[in-house]
């Protein structure tokens, strides 16, 4: 369930990453718009820049803590194998042990096939504590490997349960792995648009700088072809006056 949170919280971050991209040519668009109307460009571009920002921002906090959850499923997976390879061993262990019980067991019963002629002569003469004595010796092999059998039964059991873990954990790694590096994609991306951002609105303020540089040597050039005319004029006056 965990695991399945973290999925779908990723995929709700990659969806708000699709809601602010868009297309370069509604950039264009707006630059043009922007062009026409300075103010409106620049209070557009600024609410863009700040919300890729925060976006970013946002992305690059999710994208460490995917890392971080990354590397404890990798962390968990490691703890698997060494549970997995310390039951192993047991199981071997134990095996072993249950391989020389049973060989023990058989050279027990030829043994008592042997001497059980001898026994039967015998019998009579034991008493009777000899003769629990010589059953529990003859039994008990067989009762310790059936602990042992069911020792490695359950052990068995218990290495397909970690087994079944640690392809649900790698699953669960490589999804989120994936999911990491498309949400990099999408970081990369927002990265890109902020950088071309940043440098259409550093092309539009030097086009309005020079736009109002070109308005201000138009109202020079203005008020001195004015002046010039008021000159010329009051000069042609002085002239006719003196006629």
């Amino acid at each position: 369930m965990v695991a399945e949170n973290r999925q779908s919280s990723i995929e709700d971050d990659i969806d708000q990453l699709k809601f602010f991209t868009y297309p370069a040519n509604d950039i264009n668009h707006n630059s043009k718009c922007s062009l026409n109307s300075p103010d409106i460009m620049s209070s557009d571009i600024l609410i863009r820049l700040s919300t890729l920002e925060t976006q970013l921002v946002h992305t690059n906090e999710k994208v460490k803590m995917r890392e971080h959850v990354i590397e404890q499923l990798e962390e968990e997976i490691q703890a698997k194998q060494r549970l997995i390879y310390e039951q192993g061993h047991l199981i071997h262990i134990l095996e072993n042990e249950n391989r020389i019980d049973e060989q023990a067991m058989e050279v027990n019963i030829e043994h008592r096939k042997r001497s059980s002629k001898g026994d039967l002569d015998s019998i009579t003469d034991d008493s009777e504590i000899t003769v629990i004595e010589r059953y529990v010796t003859s039994i008990s092999p067989s009762q310790s490997t059936s602990n042992y059998s069911e020792q490695c039964d359950r052990l068995r059991e218990r290495l397909e349960q970690a087994l079944v873990e640690r392809e649900k954990l790698e699953l669960q790694n490589e999804q989120l792995l994936k999911q990491w590096e498309e949400a990099l994609e999408y970081v990369t991306t927002v990265q890109k648009q902020l950088q071309e951002e940043i440098r259409r609105n550093t092309e539009l303020k030097n086009a309005q700088m020079e736009m109002e540089k070109s308005q201000h040597d138009q109202i020079t050039m203005s008020r001195t072809t004015l002046n010039f005319i008021i000159l010329l004029a009051a000069l042609i006056a002085f002239y006719l006056y003196r006629i």
